[in-house]
């Protein structure tokens, strides 16, 4: 290197040529520990700092890859859809439809239910013919026809004098067709009115007594005649009527044997009158009226159009008080007179077109005018069969045409085995003993 110094100068001085500096530079280039120098040099300049920064990354480059090692950095990914976020939100639905059910479960609750209006003793098919508030025992079988005669009659008879349409219907209806009487196994009657009856029933009527007499006929027993009330061991109860008898005379005095108290010998009297021969008296005719009470009651339901929980189909009824034996009084209208006109029923579905009910045509039955459907064959029909119109035996009883009437079958006797013999030891005085045989005969009378 100093012997190039020099020279250099030399040339620098003497002749500056580019030519020079080029070889300078080739030949330094070409020299490789020189190069090795200036490569030193230029990289020396900043060895430091060089140093630092490049072991400052070698570090940095060993705590990534350590971080690296310890926690995996985590790829972005695409937005996944929030399955959790969207079951949350069902169950909070669902927890919200919970609780309204709930809410409308304690309005149900809340509101007052449907309670039954009439009720009936009702431990049996029989009892549950009765009005419980005037339930005194079960009317024996020989006077509950008389009384369900009395009942009806009283009924037609007071909605005749006001002015009131109504029906036969449905049990009532069938009895009118055999022979114009009521049933002998009924214990209840029917009769139907329109919605708009049964209104002005309720707003004029409601809750009225009614009085009504007559005279005992030959086959009605009268038990009482103070109006007290008595029943026998059985729990049959009497009717507790108010009974007046005349013979036709109003100063008659004494009431002779077989004045017809104990519903016998009705027609005749042996007793003797004031003023008149004992012929005479024989002769005189011996009635007795009876005063009997019925009351008018309306259902306070009876507005309603749909049947509910069914405690309530009955909106009316026709009371014997000193019974309790009852008429069910139905109310029709036209449920959906947009979708079904000129369809009538009632709260428990029987349902009648307008020209089946009217015009109603005029009858008797029970011996008092009465009113029944225009077509109530279809009517009878449609609700009981075709074999209700002519069958001849039904809950024991025959109907006997020549008479007209449903007679009671006497109930057949459980039949026994033909002979039945039995072996009854004994001793006689001697120690023998005696095998005695009896024999059972059963004989049908």
């Amino acid at each position: 290197m100093r012997l190039l110094h020099p020279l250099l100068l030399f040339i620098i001085a003497t002749n500056a040529a580019p030519a020079v500096v080029t070889e300078f530079i080739t030949e330094t280039a070409r020299e490789i520990p020189e190069s090795r120098v200036v490569l030193h040099v230029q990289t020396q300049a900043p060895s430091t700092n060089t140093n630092n920064h490049n072991n400052n990354n070698h570090n940095d480059h060993n705590h990534l890859k350590q971080n690296k090692e310890q926690a995996p950095v985590q790829k972005p990914t695409a937005p996944k859809k929030d399955k959790d976020g969207g079951k949350e939100k069902a169950k909070e639905k669902q927890k919200e439809k919970e609780k309204e059910k709930g809410k409308e479960k304690e309005k149900v609750k809340e509101k007052p239910k449907e309670e039954k209006y009439f009720h009936e003793p009702g431990w049996d098919v029989e009892s549950g013919h009765y009005d419980v508030r005037f339930f005194r025992g079960k009317v024996a079988y020989e006077e509950h026809r008389p009384a369900l005669r009395n009942l009806v009659r009283s009924y037609l008879g007071t909605f005749k004098a006001l002015g009131v349409e109504t029906w036969l219907a449905h049990g009532s209806l069938l009895g009118w067709w055999w022979n114009g009487k009521v049933m002998p196994w009924d214990y209840d009657l029917d009769v139907q009115v329109s919605t708009a009856t049964l209104e002005f029933l309720g707003d004029r009527y409601n809750g009225s007594l009614h009085e009504y007499e007559y005279e005992a006929e030959d086959d009605e027993v009268v038990l009482d005649i103070t109006g007290s009330e008595s029943g026998d061991e059985e729990g049959n109860s009497s009717s507790g009527d108010k009974v007046r008898r005349d013979n036709g005379n109003s100063d008659q005095s004494g009431d002779g044997g077989g004045n017809g108290i104990d519903g016998t010998n009705r027609g005749n009297s042996s007793g003797s009158g004031s003023g008149d021969t004992g012929a005479q008296d024989t002769e005189a005719a011996m009635t007795t009226t009876i005063r009997r009470t019925y009351l008018l009651d309306v259902n306070p339901h009876h507005a309603a159009l749909a049947k509910g929980n069914g405690a309530n189909v009955i909106d009316a009824r026709w009371i014997d008080t000193s019974n309790g034996l009852f008429i069910d009084i139905t109310g029709l209208r036209e449920r959906d007179p947009e979708k079904s006109p000129g369809v009538w029923s009632c709260k428990n579905n029987h349902r009648y077109r307008t020209t089946e009910l009217w015009p109603l045509r005029r009858t008797d039955f029970e011996g008092a005018e009465a009113w029944i459907p225009y077509a109530f064959d279809k009517i009878l029909i449609d609700e009981y069969g075709p074999k209700s119109l002519v069958t001849e035996e039904w809950a024991g009883h025959r109907w006997m045409p020549n008479l007209r009437e449903w007679v009671k079958v006497p109930k057949k006797q459980k039949p026994m085995s033909p002979s039945k013999e039995e072996e009854h030891e004994s001793t006689d005085g001697g120690g023998t003993e005696n095998v005695i045989v009896y024999e059972e005969v059963i004989v049908e009378v």
